[in-house]
This record gives C-alpha cells, structure tokens and sequence, in this order.
C-alpha cells in the first residue's frame, strides 16, 4: 500500500459513498498513473482500482460499456459495479473472477482453444465510436497511443532502428487493409490478462484498452506475444488465417511488434532482446504468405493521407 496513506483515504470514501465494509486484503503491482487493491467485506471480494487523470476515468467507463456488452453476450468478463470520478480521477470497483494469470505452458491447447472461442464472441459487439483501422495505421506511423514508441526504437540501436524501418515500412503498404469495424478489440490480450483455473479459462480482465474494431488483432497480439511458445503459435496462426487477409493480418503485425519492442526499450530492458530475436521469425511467417517485408529493398514509407 501507498506510504501517504492514499490508499485508506480511497476506501474510505468507497465505503462511506456505496454503503459498504470493504478493507484492503493487498496490492496489486502498480503501473503508472494507476493502481489496484484487492478489498473484501460483507458482499465479497472486490477489485479496487484508481486512475489518475480524466482521460484515464473515460477509458474505465469504456471498458464498463465494453463488459456489459460483452457480458451478455456470455462472455466471463468483471462486472464494473462503480465507475465514479475521485480526486483528478477517479476509482473503479468491479467484482473479482477466479483463477491466475494463464501461463500457455501446461495447459496450452486447452486454453489457446478457450481463448479462440471467446474470441468468436468479440465480434458485432462493438459499442465504441470506431476508428478503426485509422487508430492502427497512426500507431504505425507516429505513435502517440500510449502503446507504440518508434521513436524509442529509432533510438536504441541500428538493429531496432532497421526492424522499424521493415515495420514501418509493412503498415504503410498496408495501410488500406483492416478487417471488421464492429467488433470488440481488448488491444492488450497478453497471458497475465487472461485468468485460468487449471486448464479452464475463467474470464479476461483490463479492458481498459479496449476499442471497436476487428477481433482478429487481439489473436495476432497473442500470437506474437507467446511467440516462443511453439505449442500455442501454431493454432493461433492457423485461426488468423482462417478470419483475416493476409494485408491485414501484416498491418495488426506491424503494430503489434513495434508496440512490444518500443514497449520493451521504454519500460522492460529485460525483454528486449527476447523481442527482437522474435520480430524476425514472425515476419518470415508473414513473408510466407507472399507480403514483402524487406525494407532495405524499397523507398521510404509513404502513409496514405
């Protein structure tokens, strides 16, 4: 917990605002401008999370509209009970589902197959403003989505420097694909958001992230995200296949990778190299479906306006 005492102010105000008895069983890792506790009281165990900004509080009521549509749709999502402004921003409390973070090791067909399914259920079920594959293609090309850093990559070493060039360079001559619009996107479907018990998925959290667009993405993110993991790239490929073109599935690539590596140099050093040595063997996969990918060989990105 927070030293100043932050922490216990918050779940008073929780408490005395909903009528509950809720105290602080632990925290959860924090990230920047954010946190969770994991609270109980006489209704249960809660999560507890507050934001710091405004921007921050809307991205949680986009992910209340989000699980709610989601939910009805069968889909094992936390219910976003309260989504209420605090401070400069605000607090969430949700309920809590069972299980661990899912490791794609032991039990990896089971839980790849359970993923796909869900996956199934993202589709028209969109309920965000899209702008998609607009948001991907600026990604790509800029940045500033709070996810990819080319500048970050420009900067760390001719090896990440020329892996953005070949990325960059891929989204551009992409840039006209994208698939579905209506759809769900979690834009952040890593193993430590996906929760299991055993072999069984119990549901997907944090989709703060989430927008409108073509779920198809949030299987390519897993996809390289896993990468190493030979017994779950496989099938996920072979589904991404089967729901995207191959343009689209090179544009998701694009910036999924620039997001993992410049996500890697600018808060996980420890994972850089993991990623880089990744980026090379996923591109060939791409290549393979006869999408260019060799930079050096061509001009200079050219985005469309």
């Amino acid at each position: 917990m927070r030293a100043d005492g932050t922490d216990e102010r918050l779940l008073r105000e929780v408490n005395e605002r909903h009528g509950t008895d809720f105290r602080i069983r632990r925290e959860f890792p924090a990230t920047v401008n954010s946190g969770a506790l994991l609270v109980e009281g006489s209704d249960g165990e809660r999560i507890l999370k507050w934001v710091a900004t405004p921007r921050s509080l809307q991205a949680q009521r986009n992910a209340q509209r989000v699980t709610r549509a989601l939910a009805a749709k069968g889909y094992p999502v936390p219910k976003y009970e309260h989504v209420e402004p605090y401070g400069d921003g605000g607090y969430v409390l949700m309920t809590k589902l069972p299980g661990e973070p899912a490791e794609f090791r032991e039990h990896a067909l089971a839980q790849t197959e359970r993923v796909l399914r869900l996956n199934a259920l993202q589709y028209r079920a969109g309920v965000l403003t899209s702008t998609w594959p607009a948001e991907i293609v600026r990604g790509v090309r800029e940045g500033g989505d709070g996810y990819c850093h080319p500048e970050a990559m420009r900067a760390q070493s001719p090896r990440a420097a020329a892996l953005l060039d070949t990325l960059q360079q891929l989204g551009a001559e992409n840039a006209a694909a994208g698939g579905p619009t209506d759809g769900v996107v979690h834009k952040d479907l890593n193993p430590g958001n996906v929760l299991a018990v055993g072999a069984h998925v119990t549901g997907v959290v944090d989709w703060e992230n989430s927008t409108s667009g073509d779920p198809a993405y949030d299987v390519a993110y897993l996809w390289f995200c896993i990468y190493d993991h030979e017994d779950c790239r496989g099938p996920l490929w072979r589904h991404l296949l089967g729901v995207a073109e191959p343009s689209t599935i090179a544009l998701y690539a694009a910036h999924i990778i620039i997001g993992f590596v410049s996500g890697a140099i600018a808060h996980d050093p420890e994972w850089i190299d993991r990623r880089l040595d990744a980026a090379p063997r996923a591109l060939a996969d791409i290549a393979a479906l006869g999408i260019g990918v060799d930079a050096r060989q061509r001009s200079a990105p050219r985005f469309p306006e």
